[in-house]
């Protein structure tokens, strides 16, 4: 049985993309809409996880959040490449992106996202433009988000438990995945 969309539920959306209401109170709102309750489950679970993703990375309140420096193999010379990456949340949509900034002389900088695997982005890095930053919109694959709980409760809601919950490690594991790509080239 398909819930219908109304007002108060595009305003609690609203509101948490803009801070004026919880995620608690979005998701409470969207549970008490669904009757199945392995959704509700797997709802909980998204509000838990993104509240530990968003203390780590301090994304609550900010803009930007700290960079990691992370090491992906040897230049010809020998030396270690460093690369750094950071996590932000869109703050319109409530999504999370994941960014890479490689050093000036490699072989990606300056290129297109579209040359880097899943990239959605790139740029010249906003701290150091001496370096290149190519980025992935978590919102561009299944990942559960506050946005996709809200376009798919009232109509389909069954299609949020294929949705993946990001995580942490899954972040950290992209990250290794894409600088050993960036770094093999």
């Amino acid at each position: 049985m398909a819930v219908e969309f109304d007002s108060y539920g595009l305003q609690l959306y609203l509101g948490v993309l803009n801070g004026a209401y919880t995620p608690q109170d979005f998701i409470d709102s969207i549970s008490n809409k669904i009757d199945n309750n392995r959704i509700k489950s797997h709802l909980q679970s998204f509000l838990q996880k993104t509240t530990e993703l968003e203390e780590f990375y301090h994304l609550a309140n900010q803009i930007a959040s700290p960079r990691f420096a992370f090491q992906s193999g040897n230049n010809q010379q020998g030396e270690p490449i460093i690369f750094n990456y950071y996590v932000r949340k869109n703050p319109m949509l409530g999504n999370y992106c994941m960014y890479i900034s490689i050093p000036a002389g490699h072989p990606f900088h300056g290129r297109s996202y579209a040359q880097v695997a899943n990239a959605t982005y790139c740029s010249v890095d906003e701290e150091d433009p001496s370096r290149w930053v190519f980025g992935w919109d978590y919102a561009h694959y299944d990942i559960l988000t506050t946005t996709s709980i809200y376009m798919h409760y009232a109509t389909n809601p069954a299609i949020l438990l294929n949705m993946r919950i990001l995580t942490k490690n899954q972040i950290e594991d992209d990250v290794a995945r894409y600088a050993n790509i960036l770094a093999s080239q």
